[in-house]
């Protein structure tokens, strides 16, 4: 059987990939990897992967686009205003998103959306 265990974000500079992931989410960092500009981090059973394509690579076009990625929070309200402290930018609140009030977007360094919920979406 597959079980997801690994997702992959491109930006741009995984220097600042790190401060925002790390410093910002409050992700473990778990490993980097100089030499193809790759750094991972433990989001809690599954690894995210952030990676810088190079100039050539088809991936440099997925940087600063939504992930499709949502993050499970206890209270959506409570991590926006954290993260808003922390100098997160959000892109969508649940103050837009009337019909679902326990969702919210937020982007990384590069414009690379997430999303955060309290329930499962499905």
């Amino acid at each position: 059987s597959m079980e997801l265990k690994y997702a992959m974000v491109f930006v741009s500079d995984i220097e600042k990939a790190k401060m925002f992931y790390r410093d910002k989410l409050g992700f473990p960092l778990k490993s980097e990897r100089q030499d193809i500009r790759s750094a991972f981090f433990d989001t809690g059973g599954v690894t995210l992967g952030v990676h810088v394509p190079s100039e050539k690579n088809r991936y440099k076009a997925q940087i600063g686009r939504s992930t499709g990625i949502l993050f499970k929070v206890p209270n959506v309200e409570a991590a926006v205003s954290e993260l808003k402290a922390r100098e997160v930018t959000f892109t969508l609140t649940e103050g837009q998103a009337p019909e679902r009030p326990d969702k919210a977007y937020f982007a990384d360094q590069d414009g690379n959306e997430f999303g955060l919920i309290e329930t499962e979406p499905y």
